[in-house]
């Protein structure tokens, strides 16, 4: 579903990595207000998730293409 350009921009990546953490920091200051968050959004393999459910996801989705990335980078 999601396909890199080909060729690797790092002053996109920079930006897209501070902007990323930039919003971890803002998420993190409403913590609360996400646990209390009403409803459910569904996902196309895990169905219906709360917003605490599919901030989790994308860490650990996150984690895991990292992963990939620095593996394909060793070798």
């Amino acid at each position: 579903m999601v396909t890199p350009d080909d060729e690797v921009n790092p002053e996109f990546l920079e930006m897209e990595l501070r902007l990323n953490r930039e919003a971890l920091v803002d998420l993190r200051k409403i913590g609360a207000e996400i646990a209390a968050a009403p409803g459910w959004v569904p996902h196309q393999e895990l169905g219906p998730l709360a917003a605490a459910h599919w901030l989790r996801f994308a860490a650990l989705h996150a984690r895991h293409h990292l992963a990939i990335a620095e593996d394909i980078l060793d070798t």
